[in-house]
């Protein structure tokens, strides 16, 4: 009796690492999938809007590859951190707010995942 507990909880916590294994591989597919459709989307922007290519170029370097920070330091119990801006701050603070709308309508049928993580 006490073997078939012990072989059932083994079943158990590799059914619970497969699962887990699977959801991690399927959220890192869709990082990828939005990744790739975003640089598609400034890629088709740039063509669509040749005399502002400078400020795509800018939007990749300090928004999406940087991940700019906002330039006042905040003060915390643990000492000094510079607190990230948003896509959308970012973009703003750059002059690039139709590029990051652009991007935003090419990814946003993304944000759903697949199954099994559609059931969460």
């Amino acid at each position: 009796m006490k073997r078939k507990f012990i072989a059932l909880i083994k079943l158990v916590g590799l059914g619970v690492l497969v699962t887990v294994l699977v959801c991690v591989g399927q959220l890192l597919q869709l990082q990828n999938s939005v990744n790739d459709i975003r640089y598609a989307a400034i890629e088709e922007w740039k063509e669509e809007n040749p005399g502002k290519t400078d400020v795509a170029d800018l939007y990749i370097k300090d928004c999406i590859e940087n991940e700019r920070t906002i330039k006042e330091v905040a003060m915390s119990s643990e000492g000094s951190s510079a607190l990230p801006l948003s896509q959308i701050e970012c973009s703003i603070d750059t002059g690039a707010k139709d590029l990051f709308q652009y991007i935003y309508s090419r990814t946003r049928p993304l944000k759903s995942a697949a199954f099994p993580l559609s059931l969460l």
